[in-house]
């Protein structure tokens, strides 16, 4: 694939994952769910968002995207190329006019929480050239104007650093953050925008991805990955990837195997789908 992977810009390393640049390989994408909310630019083409109901909705060059709790099917024109940077998870709430639970399972143009005019130069900026190295370059200093550097969220860094501590009993998670069951959960939908077990859902389901991607698992070991992941059985992972994937696990790995374009996300080496998408160890 043609893309290119860039380091947050300095100093916000605790606020943003790593910027994609990319040119995208194919004129469908089947994206899966996640907890990260994201700023997605077109730098060329256009995208279409294609619904349930078979209705489509043309996406703004410029936007805010939500968390999503639901998988996303994308149309590109011919040639088109995106960029993107997720915020980590719990990060966004200090940084936008927007509360979080608003954005859940939508987009936002940009120019309805920032400076219209900063966004109009920005896009005039990129414009006026046709390389990546000076697309990545003005969409850090566009984000370096609008974004607070170094915000921190208790609940949200919390949540992330805690990595598998999150899917403990609610007794124990609360007694281990310190805090009482309605505090914990009004914490996490400031921060998330989805109550606990929504997130819970949605983390493992990244976390189980990341394991596939990494491990090149064949279908013989989806029976121990569900085990390992959490899940309740090889069923009960099956519904969830097909809530929040679009597809099963063995049709998932069927694609990854076939490097299907529409995949593209994730035939990513496992070393870029983690700077990209996971931000914890």
């Amino acid at each position: 694939m043609d893309l290119r992977i860039s380091a947050p810009p300095p100093g916000y390393d605790q606020l943003l994952l790593h910027t994609l640049w990319l040119r995208l390989p194919t004129q469908k994408a089947f994206i899966p769910a996640g907890l990260s909310p994201s700023i997605m630019l077109i730098v060329r083409g256009s995208a279409e968002l294609l619904l349930d109901d078979g209705s489509r909705i043309t996406s703004p060059r410029l936007f805010l995207r939500g968390p999503y709790t639901e998988p996303v099917h994308v149309e590109y024109a011919p040639n088109t190329i995106a960029m993107s940077v997720c915020f980590i998870p719990g990060m966004l709430a200090k940084n936008c006019k927007v509360e979080v639970g608003s954005l859940i399972n939508t987009i936002v143009p940009l120019e309805e929480i920032f400076d219209a005019q900063l966004v109009a130069r920005f896009l005039e900026s990129i414009d006026a050239h046709n390389d990546a190295d000076h697309h990545i370059h003005d969409f850090h200093h566009f984000l370096s104007q609008v974004l607070v550097a170094k915000q921190r969220n208790f609940i949200g860094e919390a949540f992330m650093a805690a990595h598998q501590k999150i899917f403990f009993p609610l007794m124990d998670l609360t007694a281990h953050f310190g805090i009482g069951e309605r505090q914990l959960e009004r914490r996490v939908r400031a921060s998330f925008g989805i109550n606990l077990r929504e997130l819970r859902r949605i983390a493992r389901f990244g976390f189980t991805v990341q394991r596939i991607i990494k491990q090149g698992s064949t279908w013989g070991d989806l029976t121990r990955v569900a085990q390992e992941s959490g899940y309740y059985d090889q069923a009960h992972m099956h519904k969830e990837f097909n809530d929040l994937a679009g597809v099963s696990p063995t049709t998932l790995l069927q694609r990854i195997a076939a490097k299907d374009p529409a995949y593209w996300l994730y035939l990513l080496s496992p070393q870029d789908f983690k700077k990209l998408f996971i931000a914890v160890e």
